[in-house]
């Protein structure tokens, strides 16, 4: 039991923190070196303090202005739902074209098969035409959407 509690406390000493110092760095005829490490003996060292950061004021919203947001946010939702649906519906209508080619497919590989069997049955020479020109139809519809 005792291993949550050393782990704790390991975490503790590992996250206290730890103070930070910018040291800068001058030497004749160099360029000036900021470092976090104390500058060497021949260099002239001072202890940098940087500057604290202005902060910017905000002034509040007026009320016309959170209405003008408030109308535009509603509008932001109008078109996503709107587009959504619109998404949604070109799902639905790419679904329905992609099951009617197939259906289209299995009708057109059903009605060859069976040509194909009245062909081997027999015909007479006037229906050959009618056969051959039904074949060829199919056979393209086949390769269109199978």
């Amino acid at each position: 039991m005792p291993t949550p509690y050393l782990l704790l406390l390991f975490s503790m000493i590992c996250t206290a923190p730890v103070a930070a110092a910018i040291y800068r760095c001058e030497r004749d005829g160099e360029p000036v070196l900021y470092s976090q490490f104390i500058c060497p003996p021949q260099n002239e060292q001072q202890h940098y303090q940087p500057q604290p950061h202005n902060l910017v004021s905000i002034p509040p919203l007026s009320s016309a202005e959170i209405a003008a947001l408030a109308s535009l946010e509603k509008s932001l939702q109008r078109t996503r739902l709107t587009a959504s649906k619109a998404k949604a519906r070109a799902r639905s209508q790419q679904a329905q074209r992609a099951s009617r080619a197939e259906q289209l497919c299995t009708q057109a590989k059903n009605q060859l098969t069976a040509l194909r069997d009245r062909k081997r049955q027999g015909y007479s020479a006037a229906d050959a035409r009618k056969f051959d020109a039904e074949i060829e139809r199919l056979q393209i519809q086949k390769k269109a959407n199978c």
